[in-house]
């Protein structure tokens, strides 16, 4: 694959992978007339998240921060660490003298980068403190830092993704979860959209206010039945638009 085309993972479709190959600079609607090809979704239908940003149709890849990645999983060695390596930091990252937000810890020796709030906070307790609001369905960063003088003065900045990722010094296992976590919670949480129970594809009701409702990729090709009132009434949850979760999956060679 050349350098400049990436490998696209697409989640949310009848739940299986859409697997795309495309350039690093192609725009949004380029992605979705590949997936479309694919899934036989029409390109005004979709929808696509990515760490918590909806894809729109008028920016590039490059625009929300996409990095060519495919993960390997190698026969001979140990997928899954016991004891997970230390995280060092890049030299371009600035450091803080002041204690981890979280542990207190104020070891020297211990280096703590200083996030965009001004607070001080190392790795290994960034990836954790983030992984714990993504098991808890949310999907986003808010700075936890409290101050000790009263009274007591809550941060509660918001923190990109972007800078999660290189501060926590991620791996390439926790970018793909956190990435999958952060779309996923989005999706449901931010956008109300809802996994569909028959076929497993994300899914968004077009209006609101309609409880009687069909998914379109389940109902496609079907006659719709309808109840004495002639209201279409389909097992499932409908929408017109179907939402796509983008990630990198780890694949065996």
């Amino acid at each position: 694959m050349a350098p400049s085309v990436i490998q696209i993972f697409a989640h949310g479709v009848q739940g299986g992978i859409t697997t795309i190959n495309i350039h690093k600079d192609a725009t949004i609607k380029e992605l979705f007339t590949q997936l479309s090809k694919k899934n036989g979704i029409p390109v005004d239908q979709q929808r696509a998240i990515f760490a918590g940003k909806e894809l729109q149709c008028d920016k590039r890849l490059s625009d929300y921060g996409f990095a060519a990645r495919l993960y390997h999983l190698h026969s001979t060695s140990t997928p899954w660490w016991i004891n997970p390596p230390e995280k060092e930091l890049d030299d371009a990252v600035e450091l803080s003298d002041d204690p981890d937000m979280i542990t207190w810890d104020d070891d020297p020796e211990n280096k703590r980068a200083k996030m965009p709030c001004g607070h001080a906070i190392t790795p290994e307790s960034l990836t954790i403190y983030c992984r714990s609001i993504l098991d808890a369905g949310r999907s986003r960063f808010l700075c936890p830092y409290i101050s000790e003088d009263q009274p007591r003065v809550y941060c509660g900045k918001e923190w990109e993704y972007i800078d999660v990722r290189r501060l926590a010094v991620l791996t390439d296992d926790e970018i793909a979860e956190f990435e999958k976590k952060i779309s996923k919670n989005y999706l449901i949480k931010a956008m109300g959209i809802q996994e569909c129970p028959k076929c497993n594809s994300m899914v968004e009701r077009s209006n609101k206010k309609h409880v009687r409702v069909a998914c379109p990729l389940c109902s496609k090709g079907k006659e719709k039945p309808t109840n004495s009132a002639g209201i279409v009434c389909m097992s499932g949850l409908a929408q017109l638009s179907v939402g796509t979760m983008i990630a990198p999956v780890k694949t065996d060679v």
